[in-house]
C-alpha cells in the first residue's frame, strides 16, 4: 500500500534559495550602558559572481538627555576602494545629526558579513536611545536596495566590588550614604548578597555609568578593588535572594542557640519543619536532653553531624 503522505512529501519541491539583492542586521535592539560598544552584525548578498560596489547609508533618531555628547561610529570589514579608505571612523553629535554614507565594494559569489560598533557616551543616562537605520544600494542596479533598523538602548549594568570579608554591610551603608551627600544620580542601587549566601566580600553596584565607579569609591574604606567586567542583575540575583534558614540545617548539626530565653545553650537538632521555618533542638547540656521548638533564624551551626 502506498502511503499518500510520505509520498506528497518525498515529491515536494526544495525551497527556492533567495535571489536577488539582499541585507539583514543581526538584532533588533540592543542594551547597553554608558561608554560601551553596540555592535550590530550586517550581512549582505549582492547574488553576483564578480565583485559588486554598495552604497551603505547609516541614519541616527536620537532620543537623548544630552543633545551634546559624542557618539562614536566605526566598523570593521569594509573596503572603501574609491576613498582609498577601509572603515566607517565618524564622530555623531545629536544636536549636529548627519547621515553617514559611503560606497564599498563586496565580494561576489556569496554572502559577506561585516560590523558596525556604536560607542555610547560615558555621560550617557538611563533610557537615552538612538535608532539606527541602514540601508544599502546596489551601485550597478539602484532599484535593487534594502534596510534594517536597530534600536539601541542605555541601561543600568551590575559592577562587583571585592571587600573584606565581614564588612559588606558595612561598605554598602557607607556607599549609601556617599550618594545621598553627593546627590549622585548615575548610582541606582547596592546590593549585598545575603548572610546565607556563600559569596562572602563582594557587594554589587547597579549603575548605568561603570566607568565613574573607580571615583565613586574613593576613600570608602573596605573595599579591596572592582572586578573587572559587568553582568546583568539576572546574573547575581541567585545570590542575593535570601534562603529560608531552615535550608541551610540538618538533622544531627549540632547548633547554638543565639536568641530567645534558652540563648547560649547548646543542643542537637533532632527535627525540622520547612513549612513553618521551625526546627526541635534537644539541649545536650542539661541534666536530662531536653527537646525545644525554636525558629530555624534563632540558632547558628558549630558542627555538622
Amino acid at each position: 500500500m502506498i502511503d499518500s503522505d510520505n509520498l506528497t512529501n518525498s515529491i515536494k519541491v526544495p525551497e527556492k534559495e533567495k535571489k536577488g539583492f539582499w541585507m539583514k542586521c543581526n538584532i533588533e535592539k540592543i542594551n547597553v550602558s554608558a561608554g560601551r560598544y553596540a555592535q550590530i552584525e550586517i550581512t549582505i548578498d549582492t547574488n553576483s559572481p564578480k565583485n559588486e560596489n554598495v552604497l551603505l547609508k547609516l541614519s541616527f533618531e536620537f532620543n537623548v538627555k544630552d543633545q551634546e555628547l559624542e557618539w562614536i561610529v566605526s566598523s570593521e570589514g569594509l573596503e572603501n576602494k574609491k576613498a582609498k579608505v577601509d572603515e566607517i571612523s565618524e564622530l555623531l553629535i545629536p544636536s549636529k545629526n548627519r547621515e553617514i554614507s559611503g560606497t564599498y565594494s563586496f565580494p561576489g559569489g556569496k554572502p559577506y558579513t561585516f560590523k558596525i560598533n556604536i560607542l555610547t557616551p560615558k555621560s550617557a543616562v538611563i533610557n537615552d536611545s538612538a535608532k539606527v537605520k541602514i540601508e544599502s544600494i546596489l551601485e550597478a542596479d539602484p532599484i535593487q536596495h534594502a534596510n534594517c533598523e536597530v534600536l539601541i538602548n542605555l541601561v543600568a549594568t551590575i559592577v562587583a566590588l571585592k571587600t573584606q570579608v565581614g564588612k559588606e554591610v558595612e561598605v554598602a551603608r557607607d556607599l549609601g550614604n556617599k550618594i545621598k551627600q553627593n546627590k549622585i544620580d548615575y548610582v541606582f542601587s547596592i546590593l549585598v548578597p545575603g548572610e546565607t549566601s556563600k559569596l562572602k566580600g563582594y557587594v554589587f553596584v547597579e549603575t548605568i555609568q561603570p566607568d565613574r565607579i573607580l571615583s565613586f569609591i574613593k576613600n570608602v574604606k573596605g573595599i579591596k578593588g572592582v572586578v573587572k567586567g559587568e553582568m546583568e542583575i539576572s546574573e547575581i540575583m541567585h545570590y542575593l535572594t535570601p534562603k529560608a534558614a531552615v535550608e541551610t540545617l540538618q538533622v544531627g548539626n549540632f547548633v547554638e542557640l543565639v536568641d530567645g530565653p534558652f540563648k547560649g545553650e547548646r543542643g542537637r537538632i533532632i527535627e525540622i519543619d520547612p513549612a513553618n521555618d521551625k526546627i526541635v533542638v534537644e539541649l545536650t547540656e542539661s541534666l536530662v536532653p531536653i527537646p525545644i521548638t525554636v525558629k530555624a533564624g534563632s540558632v547558628r551551626v558549630i558542627e555538622k553531624e
